[in-house]
């Protein structure tokens, strides 16, 4: 951002059937100490009574309201994908519908990221909260911590962040994906560009419907166990090829996405760093897809295709033992229609 730009806050509200919750977030919006310029929200054909809650808000709220009814229902992700390119402000903050945020979020947010300069994604911390706002004495990064990893390299939580807008124009290229957060986050910071702030700035609501669960957002405090329940389940209860097809897509797009904002992201890093988040994203494309080969193998052309992964190190990541156990229970227990 450049300091000699005034900044505009743009807050991308994603919605869907939230008036139990949706009240109290918008209240702790006009609670903020550095009010946003925008608040743009994109509801998915909610069917409760979040349209009125929202005309009412529209009518009091002293900065502009801009609200989009999707005529499809987009799903969580492609919704916030939506809402978030509809921004006209220089920073963007994701907000969720069933959140609280903290007072000072949005002038903690600015000055961090003004005594960061060149990092165009912050991340904060957050308290977790109970269905009543309750909070339960953890927090996202805490659990992190007690799971024996570090939040500063694992936080990835939309509703902690703030965009610059330069960023989040990659979002044009984002494809179909399954959630926007942990799409655009891995891109942030293979092109160094992710600051984190210890501080929790808003109450994480768990309140049993959650669209997104992990051992981070569990209501009594993490361990390492939980992490690798978790980390065990999300790998083995889905269909390996579905989660390569995943990866392999959201490596391709976020290759093109920074080859297309190539020009911008050049105010931030130098050329050499984007070559080389380019080429790391083309690695993983290029494994994705040499795992894919197993799947799709049948016979002797099975092992084949597993030797040549072994052979091309798809293996020595930090997680490639738990790919190589993924891809070899998928051969041993082939699901139906593989």
């Amino acid at each position: 951002m450049a300091e000699t730009q005034p900044i505009q806050v743009s807050v991308a509200l994603a919605t869907y059937n939230g008036a139990r919750y949706l009240p109290q977030q918008l209240e702790s919006l006009l609670a903020q100490t550095r009010l946003p310029d925008e608040l743009v929200i994109g509801d998915d054909g909610s069917r409760d009574e979040t349209a009125e809650i929202i005309a009412e808000f529209t009518a009091r709220a002293p900065f502009p309201v801009r609200l989009t009814v999707n005529e499809d229902n987009l799903g969580p992700a492609r919704n916030f994908i939506a809402t978030t390119l509809r921004c006209t402000g220089s920073v963007v903050f994701f907000c969720d519908q069933d959140d609280v945020w903290h007072p000072e979020k949005v002038a903690r947010m600015l000055s961090f990221m003004a005594e960061n300069p060149g990092k165009w994604m912050a991340l904060h911390d957050a308290a977790i909260i109970d269905g009543t706002g309750a909070e339960l004495g953890v927090t996202l990064a805490g659990q992190i911590r007690s799971a024996g990893g570090d939040p500063a390299e694992g936080h990835i939580a939309g509703c902690c962040m703030a965009l610059d807008a330069r960023l989040a124009a990659l979002f044009s290229h984002a494809g179909n994906p399954r959630l926007h957060d942990s799409w655009i986050e891995p891109i942030a910071r293979r092109l160094g560009l992710v600051a984190y702030l210890d501080r929790p700035l808003i109450g994480y609501r768990r309140h049993g419907a959650n669209v997104s669960t992990s051992f981070m957002s569990e209501t009594t405090r993490a361990g390492a166990l939980s992490r690798f329940v978790y980390r065990a389940a999300t790998a083995f209860g889905e269909e390996a090829q579905t989660s390569l097809r995943i990866t392999h897509d959201w490596a391709q797009d976020a290759r093109r996405a920074i080859e297309a904002n190539r020009a911008a992201l050049l105010a931030a890093i130098p050329d050499a760093c984007i070559a080389e988040a380019l080429e790391e994203l083309a690695v993983v494309e290029e494994a994705t897809a040499r795992r894919l080969t197993i799947h799709k193998a049948t016979g002797s052309a099975v092992p084949k295709a597993l030797r040549a992964c072994w052979s091309a190190g798809d293996y020595r990541s930090p997680s490639g033992k738990l790919s190589l156990l993924r891809d070899l229970y998928a051969i041993c227990f082939p699901r139906s229609g593989n």
